[in-house]
């Protein structure tokens, strides 16, 4: 505890009490203004500093209780998760979604088509919580997936749906059969053309949106033009 004085004006103090918490090293500082006694100080220590430290075990029992609620929420979520190993040769089926994978084609009902496919074997396991497939060469997805995008496969199915992959740098990628719609979209500064593309051997739901100027660099022999596309 100490004093110091001497100090300019500020709102009538020209003291400041400075008292330090031996416990906690905090330090508290009160503003005083002369002539205070042995009882005013007394007053302002009661005030300004006990009410001050009583407020602490209320702030901890507030962070007990919180981290409480906390496992309690943890538990919760953990209660309806299992623990799921895998191993080299096993079949699984790989969990995708069109609408946040950008490599995915697209369809106008992007939330009903399915979200699993395969079944594909593994490979290998990579790292604990991470396994790599074996894809088929039409299949352009990296091939290392976690654990909770894969789903056992008990049997193999009569048929393997393929995720729906259109990348039009990719020899792979099917030839453009008509253009279904045409749009202007905004790019940076300026406008750009894109057509709705229905795709060769593949169903008109199926179809996606592709920036004319991609379209004519890809597929030159495709004529834009007889589409009735806006250049």
């Amino acid at each position: 505890m100490d004093f110091i004085e001497g100090l300019p004006k500020s709102i009538g103090n020209t003291v400041i009490w400075v008292i330090i918490d031996k416990l906690t090293k905090y330090g508290h500082f009160v503003a005083l203004a002369h002539p205070y006694t042995a009882q005013s100080l007394a007053i302002v220590f009661m005030d300004s500093i006990f009410n001050f430290m009583g407020s602490q075990p209320l702030s901890q029992l507030a962070k007990f209780h919180l981290g409480r609620a906390q496992q309690r929420m943890q538990a919760h979520a953990n209660s309806y998760k299992s623990d799921c190993v895998f191993k080299v040769r096993d079949w699984v089926f790989v969990k995708l979604q069109p609408y946040r994978q950008s490599t995915l084609s697209l369809s106008p009902y992007h939330k009903l088509t399915s979200k699993y496919f395969g079944s594909y074997p593994i490979v290998e396991k990579v790292g604990v919580v991470a396994y790599k497939l074996l894809f088929p060469p039409e299949v352009q997805l990296h091939p290392t997936f976690h654990i909770f995008q894969l789903k056992f496969c008990y049997s193999l199915p009569f048929t393997i749906v393929h995720p729906p992959i259109l990348d039009l740098a990719s020899p792979l990628c099917p030839n453009p059969e008509a253009i279904l719609a045409r749009r202007r979209i905004k790019k940076g500064n300026k406008a750009v053309a894109q057509c709705l593309i229905k795709w060769t051997d593949l169903d008109a739901a199926q179809a996606i949106w592709e920036l004319a100027s991609d379209l004519h660099t890809r597929f030159s022999q495709f004529t834009l033009e007889d589409k009735g596309v806006v250049q």
